[in-house]
């Protein structure tokens, strides 16, 4: 009985030696690069800074046998008070764009999920955040935008950043929702004023 219990001590013990030495030859991770205090602090500023820029934005996923249809939300079911007055805001895919009366609904279910947004690197000066060279890629790297459809929240610009003007009253637009590449502002004022910028 001595022999067997000593038989089994003799096999845990290598078999714990054997895990032991398949930890030690497991890659470790790349150990962080080492930042000097004032560094350190600068990158924690600008971290607040794109945190407390950050906005509330809703992702957006249509469903819909309508080909045409690209988007379509109706202010009676939005998750928020509607941002362009009563109606239903469409966008078709020949870029037809507007606010209809709710008897043009086109059939389509819409499902909305709460996210958060961050700007555009090309919107970080807009936002209060004053970064460039590494800092700012690596700002890009950690925080983008969201890249759905989405409603409010930052625009993912694709061209050079500018909001249209409104039609009626020259007032910067502001950006309403995101449609594949498709960018919709409407005025505050006049809401029902629509933009699309591509």
């Amino acid at each position: 009985m001595w022999a067997s219990l000593g038989v089994v001590a003799i096999v845990l013990v290598a078999f714990r030696l054997l895990i032991l030495a398949a930890e030690a030859l497991r890659p470790k991770p790349p150990k962080p690069p080492k930042i000097d205090e004032a560094s350190k602090a600068v990158y924690e500023a600008i971290e607040r800074a794109i945190r407390a820029a950050a906005r509330e934005c809703w992702l957006i996923k249509l469903d819909t046998r309508d080909d045409r249809l690209l988007m379509q939300l109706d202010s009676r079911e939005l998750p928020i008070a509607s941002p362009f007055g009563d109606g239903v805001l469409q966008l078709f895919e020949d870029d037809g764009l507007l606010v209809a009366p709710f008897a043009d609904r086109v059939d389509a279910t819409v499902h909305f999920e709460r996210a958060t947004d961050y700007p555009h690197a090309d919107d970080y000066e807009k936002a209060g955040i004053d970064v460039s060279g590494q800092a700012r890629d690596d700002l890009a790297e950690f925080f983008p935008p969201q890249q759905r459809d989405k409603l409010l929240g930052w625009p993912l610009w694709n061209a050079e950043p500018s909001a249209p003007a409104c039609p009626q009253c020259a007032e910067t637009m502001r950006f309403l929702a995101q449609c594949d590449e498709a960018l919709i502002f409407n005025c505050p004022t006049h809401l029902h004023e629509l933009a699309l910028v591509r």
